[in-house]
């Protein structure tokens, strides 16, 4: 079972890219939110992995990070929640973020069918805390108290574009941006917050 992958960039469409990997190519499926933040073609980069093997397809998924690897088999585990639906709710926020919506109760912070959020936060969120202790923010908090504003998720997107273009890869963006979250609250411009970043690595 394939569970990491390391090499260069080849191609890439609106749902994949090639990694060139030992003269091999794999096609890695990636959300859209990780594909945003990729580097440019022949760029060096790694993903986690999760190879799904059914009868009729033997499909390679790709995380930047061990925790939204992680996640993404937590929400497999919902009934109903297959591969895509699973993708789309990882291309709307982190890992971070989606551990604390549902820790949180929040199904309209997943920005999915209602039915399908309900499901997903009844079936999880009693496990969620357990899985991932290092990622909830507040433990106290109340699901009232989140607000997942768009303008949040761009500020996000180019401070991990910004990280990118330096040469971070996807796998050590996450880690710190995650080991930075709550200093990132109080930054109101990109440059401030790479700047803070990189002081602090």
């Amino acid at each position: 079972m394939i569970a990491y992958l390391q090499g260069q960039i080849i191609a890439r469409d609106e749902q994949s890219v090639v990694l060139l990997a030992q003269d091999v190519g794999y096609q890695i499926y990636l959300s859209e939110r990780d594909l945003r933040a990729l580097p440019p073609e022949q760029s060096e980069q790694d993903f986690f992995i999760y190879q799904h093997v059914r009868e009729d397809a033997n499909v390679l998924y790709g995380f930047p990070d061990w925790p939204a690897r992680k996640l993404f088999l937590a929400l497999l585990g919902v009934s109903g929640i297959g591969p895509k639906m699973a993708m789309t709710i990882l291309s709307a926020h982190t890992a971070a973020e989606i551990v604390n919506i549902i820790y949180r109760g929040d199904t309209a912070g997943l920005n999915i069918g209602k039915k399908t959020a309900e499901k997903v936060v009844v079936e999880l969120k009693d496990k969620i805390g357990k899985l991932f202790p290092e990622l909830i923010v507040d433990k106290n908090a109340k699901a009232a108290s989140w607000t997942a504003a768009p303008l949040e998720q761009g500020f996000l997107l180019e401070i991990r574009a910004a990280l990118n273009a330096l040469g971070y890869t996807a796998r050590e963006t996450e880690e710190i941006i995650r080991k930075n979250q709550t200093a990132l609250t109080d930054l109101k411009s990109v440059e401030a917050a790479v700047t803070h970043l990189l002081k602090n690595l």
